[in-house]
């Protein structure tokens, strides 16, 4: 916790600068007697609360946090890249300012946002892994550091390899950016100091289901399942009868007592990854617990909103190694009714 002490003897305790909008934080007012107001402005909101008994007002803030993300349409990456970076203005990291009065005392309590959660006990990695398949498409999120580079010293003399001063959030385009080829490595960074690595793992294969989510820390993830079995099946929505005078056909079309007014038609296909290590297991188990997912569509360069509704995960017999399968929820197909 940081804390702000004011000469009046007020003091605000609240949270380190980097929050995950979905993990529970609060902060603590402490005034100088009870039932003092206490104002909290972020956005267009303002709330009041008021002292207690031992002089103090403790907010929750998840809510508050979560408000400065309404409106957002996850997955609109912008294509439009400049020193390797996809200038989307929709970011997974927000740098923000809740503003606290009590009596004439007044303060920024200042927070970088990360669309997210951390769990109990869990502490955010400074080293990641992820996959890069042949020319799809590949970003990583940039929400910790203001800058990067593929050599871990840096290179400033270099324009392929170090970029700095760069804002929270943005996608560093990974794939098709780098003219130099696929980096084995990429390093976030604050001036000359590595605050995170992400290793690089690349396979030229591009043949199958290639799925991005949303992961729980507010990260972009990709990953090639192979192709599997499809499934389509149709419901039957509400009927009507034909009132039939005559078995006789109707101008050479023979018609049944019961006509359907609308079918339901859905897709599903299951995907499977042989033979995944320990590491891409731990990349793909956040895919089933995210609340975006798409598919990409080669043919087209867009990307679809799926839904990934179950995962399997068994041993591979005499490997260290397990089989993931999945399973991909098309859209609902659109069809005629009468």
């Amino acid at each position: 916790m940081r804390q702000q002490v004011f000469q009046s003897g007020v003091i605000i305790n609240y949270p380190e600068q980097r929050v995950f909008a979905f993990s529970p934080y609060y902060a603590e007012i402490v005034g100088t007697a009870i039932n003092q107001e206490v104002t909290f402005t972020f956005l267009t909101y303002t709330l009041k609360r008021y002292t207690d008994a031992n002089s103090k007002v403790i907010i929750p803030l998840q809510g508050l946090f979560q408000a400065f993300f309404n409106g957002y349409e996850f997955g609109d990456v912008n294509e439009s890249i400049a020193d390797h970076v996809n200038n989307n203005t929709l970011t997974m990291i927000l740098s923000q300012d809740i503003n606290v009065v009590i009596g004439t005392n007044e303060f920024n309590m200042s927070f970088d946002i990360i669309w997210g959660a951390l769990q109990i006990g869990e502490e955010e990695p400074t080293i990641d892994t992820i996959y890069a398949f042949g020319s799809l498409p590949l970003t990583y999120t940039q929400n910790i550091g203001l800058g990067f580079s593929d050599l871990q010293a840096g290179d400033t003399t270099n324009y392929d390899n170090y970029h700095n001063n760069l804002s929270y959030g943005k996608e560093i385009s990974i794939i098709p950016s780098f003219t130099n080829g696929i980096p084995q490595a990429l390093y976030l960074k604050e001036s000359t100091t590595v605050v995170k690595t992400i290793n690089i793992k690349g396979s030229t294969c591009t043949e199958g289901y290639y799925l991005r989510w949303l992961d729980l820390h507010g990260n972009y993830r990709y990953m090639l399942f192979n192709f599997g079995k499809e499934e389509v099946a149709s419901k039957a929505g509400a009927t009507f009868n034909y009132n039939r005078l005559s078995l006789d056909p109707i101008n050479k079309l023979q018609k049944q007592f019961t006509q359907m007014k609308n079918k339901s038609v859905a897709k599903a296909v299951t995907a499977a990854i042989p033979s995944a290590d320990e590491a891409k297991t731990t990349h793909c188990l956040s895919l089933l617990g995210s609340l975006k997912q798409w598919l990409y569509l080669p043919e087209v360069e867009q990307w679809l909103e799926v839904n990934v509704a179950d995962m399997t995960i068994s041993k591979v017999r005499n490997e260290g190694n397990r089989e993931i399968q999945v399973k991909i929820i098309y859209p609902d197909y659109y069809t005629q009714s009468l």
